[in-house]
């Protein structure tokens, strides 16, 4: 049964990608997250950073994701480099609780 449930999770997580940030300030999630995620050690992200693609941004504003949603979530490790132009990220999900792999 529960692998059965692993592979629904997994061929589901293909069509359903959704890459998000969380602030350092509010801690609120945002759907910005592959230009940032590559210097995220260096340059924590914060919701004005995201002012270029929404100028009144700011932490009293509600997030774009929240975690009761009913997603899987996974979480990956910062500094990870931009895809070049024309590449797609695919994540894929080995089984439920483990290390998720970052393919590009």
């Amino acid at each position: 049964m529960e692998q059965d449930q692993d592979a629904h999770i997994k061929n589901k997580v293909a069509d359903e990608m959704e890459f998000a940030v969380q602030c350092s300030k509010c801690f609120k999630w945002l759907e910005r997250y592959e230009k940032i995620r590559e210097h995220l050690l260096e340059c924590p992200f914060y919701c004005e950073d995201a002012r270029e693609l929404r100028p009144s941004i700011s932490c009293n504003d509600i997030p774009d994701i929240t975690r009761q949603e009913k997603k899987l979530w996974a979480f990956d490790k910062p500094s990870i480099p931009q895809l070049p132009s024309g590449w797609k990220r695919i994540v894929k999900i080995r089984t439920r609780g483990t290390i998720f792999a970052d393919v590009s």
